[in-house]
């Protein structure tokens, strides 16, 4: 933008100066906030891949700049990354021994879906009638795993706590009012303590 007067030129400047130190700033935050996220879903995906001794199967929607190619033998893809936040996403497919299937790209030629598995008996293809309207980055899909499992596979629950959601003020406040000493002063031993305490 040209201005007649110098001094609004300058203004103008300094403002868009400012805007692009903002908006460099934004880019840095988002990127850190992005990586930061892909850090934790991909360790839920681990936490989830310990408590399963199978089979394992991932499937996500992931924006990244992974290349995926295709050897003419294989039904699965092998990744190149050009960045960071995308070795991180490959050395968990490494470390896990995990192949993805989706070579359907979206109408900007790019895969964005992953289906991740330990196992090459999986078929990932395109639904000719879909049931929905269609997103045309996410083309919709179909998989289909062949299983060779016999007999009861056993539910292996497991039982996690919320710390995150815990009122960790009312938990400092029951614990600053009660009366400790008092609560204390008939036991024989810790154990008796951790008895009263818990």
């Amino acid at each position: 933008m040209s201005v007649d007067n110098p001094r609004q030129q300058q203004i103008i400047n300094g403002q868009q100066e400012e805007m692009d130190i903002l908006l460099s700033k934004m880019e840095k935050n988002m990127s850190k906030i992005l990586e930061n996220k892909t850090r934790e879903m991909f360790q839920e995906m681990n936490q989830i891949k310990d408590s399963v001794n199978f089979i394992s199967n991932q499937y996500g929607d992931l924006k990244n700049d992974l290349t995926w190619s295709k050897l003419p033998e294989l039904n699965y893809l092998y990744p190149s990354c050009c960045c960071s936040l995308d070795s991180i996403i490959i050395d968990f497919i490494e470390e896990h021994e995990l192949k993805q299937f989706i070579s359907i790209l979206n109408t900007n030629e790019r895969v964005l879906d992953l289906v991740l598995s330990n196992t090459t008996q999986i078929n990932v293809n395109n639904v000719a009638n879909p049931i929905s309207l269609v997103d045309d980055h996410h083309p919709p899909l179909s998989i289909s795993l062949k299983s060779d499992v016999v007999g009861n596979i056993k539910d292996r629950h497991v039982e996690k706590y919320n710390f995150y959601k815990a009122n960790y003020d009312a938990i400092f406040k029951d614990l600053e009012n009660t009366p400790w000493v008092d609560l204390f002063a008939c036991c024989d031993n810790e154990n008796d303590m951790l008895d009263i305490f818990f």
